[in-house]
């Protein structure tokens, strides 16, 4: 190495998967998988304790951090570029948008906090971080998550159930007008860790 060359100080951009083997992946996905819930039942009890709750970027950011430590460089930090949902037409937003889309979609569930329902606000965030996909990977397991946190705390307590492993909460807003979006949930399982909720709960929860 000539001395120019010591002297020369270049940046290069890490690479945004950190392991490369599918099982070892699979394996980190799943413990991070339980780290996530563990971080999502410690912030539901926190609100719960204090009687009262804030949706900020960086409880969202955190979640997500959780799910990709030791998987993506990216863990933790919004995408830098572009991406693509393979299977949708949808095209996300471009990266530089991403921090003020995320501040005003937690404003608004600040903003409606009181008089909405927790079906209502859990739909919302499940739809509007797909929508905006904030990451490089992770925005599903953090969309669900994130809207776990919030019908749990708009609903006064962590639903009961009996946990199971290994399954997903998945929150789908389905449309039911023309002309505006009145969301409601249908639970359906996957492969992270929720909880198996009674059809009696949905229905309650619905009419708060």
């Amino acid at each position: 190495m000539t001395g120019e060359e010591r002297e020369r100080r270049d940046s290069r951009a890490l690479e945004p998967e950190l392991i490369t083997d599918p099982q070892a992946k699979a394996a980190a996905e799943a413990r991070n998988g339980f780290r996530q819930y563990d971080a999502a039942i410690g912030a539901i009890q926190s609100a719960l304790e204090r009687g009262s709750f804030k949706l900020r970027p960086s409880l969202i950011l955190g979640l997500q951090r959780e799910a990709l430590a030791g998987i993506s460089s990216y863990a933790g930090n919004y995408r830098p570029g572009g991406v693509a949902i393979e299977g949708s037409r949808h095209e996300p937003v471009g990266a530089h948008l991403v921090p003020e889309l995320i501040e005003d979609m937690c404003d608004y569930v600040n903003d409606h906090w009181d008089a909405s329902t927790p079906l209502h606000l859990a739909a919302y965030l499940m739809w509007r971080l797909n929508w905006i996909h904030p990451f490089a990977d992770g925005n599903g397991r953090t969309s669900r998550i994130v809207s776990y946190i919030a019908l749990s705390i708009r609903a006064g307590a962590i639903l009961p159930g009996t946990p199971t492993t290994p399954i997903r909460l998945s929150i789908i807003a389905i449309h039911t007008s023309k002309h505006s979006m009145r969301p409601m949930l249908l639970i359906v399982t996957e492969r992270s860790m929720c909880r198996r909720w009674k059809p009696s709960w949905l229905l309650c929860l619905r009419n708060n």
